[in-house]
């Protein structure tokens, strides 16, 4: 699998940013994609991962988005 290029993490929720090289009608080109996910362990103790949450973890999930987006944008810009 892909490793993310930078990946932000409050609590239980993370955000992913994956760059590949795509092929197009007008050559290749780079696109970033973004991933949203939730760790906890099962009962049986095993990692798992969601993308759904709880009421209570979305703020979390707006920090990780607004980190990721700072990320993006400013790099973007040249900053």
């Amino acid at each position: 699998m892909t490793q993310p290029k930078k990946r932000i993490s409050a609590g239980s929720c993370t955000a992913s940013v994956f760059v590949n090289e795509v092929r197009g009608p007008n050559g290749t080109f780079t696109k970033q994609t973004v991933t949203l996910q939730k760790f906890y362990k099962d009962k049986e103790g095993k990692d798992q991962y969601t993308n759904s949450y709880d009421v209570n973890e979305l703020f979390k999930l707006r920090l990780v988005i607004d980190h990721i987006l700072e990320h993006l944008v400013l790099k973007k810009n040249g900053e």
